[in-house]
């Protein structure tokens, strides 16, 4: 048995291995390996430190090959200096991550999410707080803000003027048109008059590559409501409990399909969460987009849609 970085042919055949079991090839792998036992037998993938398409043909099962490609995968990422790492798993291969020292993140529809490395979401977490002073109870804000519109501003200025504190979080994966550390900066002079607010990161535990992974369903509908329940699972277990938040705030969503199932998620949850209509203007909702649209059109044409904070940094962005 031997383990083997897979490029042409062998990439072929992994996927063949994958088809086995049902599962797909994600288009954000970085890396795949092989288990070969005169040919290919198994295989396992990474996409950052995420690792992921882990199958083996089950005739195979039971010989320890998956143990072996996961290994190979997490002395590849400390190798590089990765130090944290996440994994998806089914039920029947859980025992695998459990093997190698990782832990349950969440487990969601017989879908585990687990997490090794020098921290874990808890201690994580509990570093964060201190780091933002977030000592009170809290209403919270999810945003991606790309960029911050005035429909931004107007649902923090909402939840701002009905609770004593509010934590905005604003998306840090980088996968946005504008880039996290230009979105964070614009969220803190839009909101410098509300002393109430508290502007953090997202971090890696929310809407991010490792909780809105596209691992095992191939219709896209499922996978909204998959990794939507997987993220604000993480959300409730950890983020609110440990961060002491009471309830989220969120808007309407008219436009995007992925935001409207995963309200759709957090609406029909426990979690106490309060739905405001988006703002609109010249009687159609502001949204990112059609932000975007008009900056392709002339920028000065977002002055009356977005905080002045957005335009002017904007424009500097653009210089």
């Amino acid at each position: 048995m031997r383990i083997e970085l897979a490029f042409d042919e062998l990439l072929v055949k992994a996927k063949k291995v994958l088809e086995a079991n049902d599962l797909s090839f994600d288009e954000d792998i970085e890396l795949t390996l092989v288990a070969i036992e005169d040919d290919v037998v198994g295989t396992v993938s990474l996409s950052t430190n995420i690792i992921k398409g882990l199958s083996v043909l089950k005739e195979h099962q039971g010989k320890g090959i998956a143990t072996m490609l996961v290994s190979k995968c997490i002395e590849f990422l400390n190798s590089k200096g990765i130090k944290h790492h996440f994994a998806y798993s089914k039920s029947d291969n859980n025992e695998v991550f459990r093997g190698l020292g990782m832990s349950e993140v969440v487990t969601v529809d017989d879908v585990t999410l687990f997490e090794g490395g020098y921290y874990t979401i808890d201690t994580f977490l509990e570093e964060f707080k201190k780091e933002y002073n977030l000592n009170g109870e809290y209403a919270s804000i999810v945003m991606n803000l790309n960029p911050m519109t005035l429909g931004h501003l107007y649902l923090i200025e909402k939840a701002a003027k009905e609770n004593e504190e509010v934590i905005v979080f604003v998306v840090e994966e980088d996968k946005s048109v504008f880039p996290f550390d230009l979105r964070f900066k614009i969220a803190k002079e839009a909101t410098a008059h509300l002393d109430n607010v508290h502007i953090v990161p997202s971090t890696e535990y929310m809407i991010s590559k490792a909780t809105f992974s596209t691992y095992f369903i191939k219709d896209e509908g499922v996978i909204d409501k998959l990794f939507s329940k997987i993220d604000f699972t993480i959300f409730t277990k950890y983020f609110a409990e440990i961060l002491n938040i009471k309830k989220r705030y969120i808007g309407t969503e008219p436009y995007c399909k992925v935001t409207e199932a995963y309200n759709e998620v957090m609406l029909d949850s426990d979690f106490e969460m309060i739905l405001i209509e988006r703002k609109q203007l010249h009687n159609e909702y502001i949204s990112a987009s059609l932000v975007r649209e008009l900056m392709e059109k002339d920028i000065e044409l977002i002055k009356e849609y977005v905080p002045e904070a957005t335009y002017r940094n904007l424009i500097d962005f653009r210089r």
